[in-house]
C-alpha cells in the first residue's frame, strides 16, 4: 500500500509541476521534423520543377536572459531526398529528370518566448531562428540560408522535463556546385510547412 501511495503522489506531483522558465535557467533539448515541398530550380539550361522530402534532427541549447525569454544556438542534421522533373527551356523539354540524396549540416541562433505564466504545467511558445548550412553532395558541394518560425504547446512532466509539438513555416535558399561538372551550379528556393516533436530539459544554474 505504501508503494502505491508513493507512486500516486509522484504522478500527482508531476502533473501539477511547472517548468523552470526563470531568468538564469538553461534550456537543453531538441526536436525532429518532417516536411515535404515543391520547388523550382533555375540554371543556365532552363527551369526544373522538383519535389523534396526532408527529415531533420535539431538539438539546441539556450539560456533565459529574462523570465520566459530564451536565446540560444541550434545545430541540425538534415537528410534531403529530391526528385527532379524534366528541365524545360521556354516550354521545351531539354533534359530528363533524376534524383539526389544530400546530407546538410546547419547551425544558427534562435529566439524563444513562452506566453503563459511560469507556473502553468502546459504552456505555449513561439520560436524564430536563422541558420547557415553546408553540404557535401559527393560529387559537389552546397550552401544554404534558412529562416523558420515555429509555435506550439509544451507539457511538463516535472520542473525540468517537457515534451513539445510544433507547427512551423520554413523558407530556404540553397546553391549546389559541381554536381556533374565545375560549371553545373543550381539555385533553389523552397518554402514549406513542417511539424515537429521535441523534448526540452530546463536546468537551473
Amino acid at each position: 500500500m505504501t508503494k502505491i501511495t508513493m507512486l500516486f503522489a509522484f504522478l500527482i506531483t508531476g502533473l501539477c509541476a511547472s517548468a523552470q522558465l526563470d531568468k538564469g535557467t538553461w534550456l537543453v533539448g531538441g526536436n525532429g521534423n518532417f516536411s515535404a515541398a515543391n520547388g523550382e530550380t533555375i540554371s543556365n539550361g532552363g527551369i526544373q520543377k522538383s519535389t523534396y522530402l526532408n527529415i531533420s534532427l535539431s538539438p539546441d541549447i539556450g539560456y533565459f536572459i529574462e523570465d520566459k525569454f530564451a536565446i540560444g544556438l541550434k545545430p541540425s542534421l538534415t537528410y534531403l531526398k529530391a526528385d527532379y522533373g524534366q528541365l524545360v527551356d521556354e516550354g521545351i523539354p531539354v533534359a530528363g529528370g533524376g534524383y539526389s540524396h544530400i546530407m546538410w549540416f546547419d547551425i544558427g541562433p534562435f529566439l524563444r518566448y513562452y506566453f503563459l505564466p511560469i507556473e502553468n504545467r502546459i504552456n505555449f511558445f513561439a520560436e524564430g531562428n536563422y541558420s547557415h548550412g553546408i553540404a557535401n553532395t559527393n560529387p559537389g558541394k552546397g550552401k544554404r540560408y534558412s529562416y523558420s518560425i515555429d509555435a506550439g504547446p509544451v507539457a511538463y512532466f516535472n520542473t525540468s522535463v517537457g515534451i513539445e509539438v510544433t507547427v512551423g513555416y520554413h523558407i530556404s535558399k540553397s546553391t549546389t556546385y559541381g554536381l556533374n561538372s565545375s560549371n553545373d551550379d543550381y539555385t533553389s528556393k523552397k518554402s514549406s510547412f513542417q511539424i515537429g516533436i521535441g523534448l526540452q530539459v530546463h536546468l537551473e544554474k
